[in-house]
């Protein structure tokens, strides 16, 4: 019996982080806020509490998932026809935008929020939804290219996209900056001191026009804590550093690549791409 015990402690504790979460089909994206994570794939949207209770889910036969952000009542869901669609429970949903109303044909990419509107973003547009108003405005952007990830911070969007450039988007005037152009393929972008950081598949990230190595693999996912840098790469390994890069610890999950990177409180949340997710105590990594 103690054999077995210590057994299964070597499958499911990984230093100090546990799984939560059993892996079962590929997903596609994920997002948490206030206790609640939602994971998605091209059909369909699982609302679960931080302990994984479900809480509810819907699904949308007719039209692919593109993305997915929590707002106060409920989930934003952006489709590949263009709509964007406020989801509050099984049985409720409310249009936000669609094609019709916009004229915009293209899949919604990414969405974001600061304070009372919402910023979704496709391939060639910006589109602005106040809440209060319930009404939108839309602008050409022209990246001319697919948008890998967005990251909002005060009045401006930070933008990669898969031609390797990194953008900033004014959300005053809507006029767009080009700030850089990567040396290899980006995976995802986040804000640091009010200042973009991202990402490649080469395993480093670029801060302030500086590459630092991070990984020998494809940075997945980042995370930027309180004292902390959490990142997720594709060999399942978690890794820690201090605000200036230097790494700190590694923590090899042995499951599948890192997908998302929430922070629940005391505890880090580690969503896989097969669905596995891990919680991490944040007083001991």
């Amino acid at each position: 019996m103690k054999v077995l015990l210590v057994f299964v402690f070597f499958i499911f504790c990984f230093g100090d982080c546990k799984i939560i979460n059993k892996a079962e089909n590929d997903i596609t994206g994920a997002t948490f806020a206030n206790s609640r994570l939602a994971l998605f794939d091209n059909k369909n949207l699982f609302v679960k509490s931080n302990s994984m209770q479900d809480l509810f889910s819907f699904n949308n036969p007719n039209q692919t998932i593109t993305s997915a952000k929590f707002i106060q009542n409920g989930v934003i869901v952006g489709f590949d026809n263009a709509s964007v669609v406020l989801i509050n429970s099984a049985k409720f949903s409310q249009e936000l935008i669609s094609p019709f109303k916009t004229k915009i044909l293209e899949p919604i990419l990414s969405l974001d929020f600061v304070k009372d509107k919402a910023i979704f973003l496709s391939k060639n547009h910006a589109i602005v939804y106040d809440f209060i108003n319930r009404i939108y405005k839309s602008k050409m952007t022209n990246l001319n290219s697919k948008i890998i990830d967005s990251k909002i911070d005060e009045n401006s969007v930070f933008i990669v996209c898969f031609d390797r450039n990194l953008y900033e988007l004014n959300l005053g005037d809507f006029s767009i900056n080009k700030i850089a152009n990567l040396p290899n393929l980006i995976t995802k972008v986040e804000v640091l001191n009010n200042k973009p950081l991202v990402s490649m598949i080469d395993g480093k990230i670029w801060y302030e026009n500086q590459i630092y190595e991070i990984s020998k693999n494809k940075i997945s996912a980042i995370k930027v804590g309180q004292n902390a840098l959490y990142f997720g790469d594709s060999k399942s390994n978690l890794i820690i550093s201090d605000l200036n890069f230097n790494v700190k610890k590694e923590i090899n999950l042995k499951n599948d690549e890192i997908k998302e990177i929430f922070v629940d409180s005391s505890n880090l949340l580690v969503v896989m791409w097969n669905r596995a997710i891990y919680s991490c105590d944040l007083n001991q990594i």
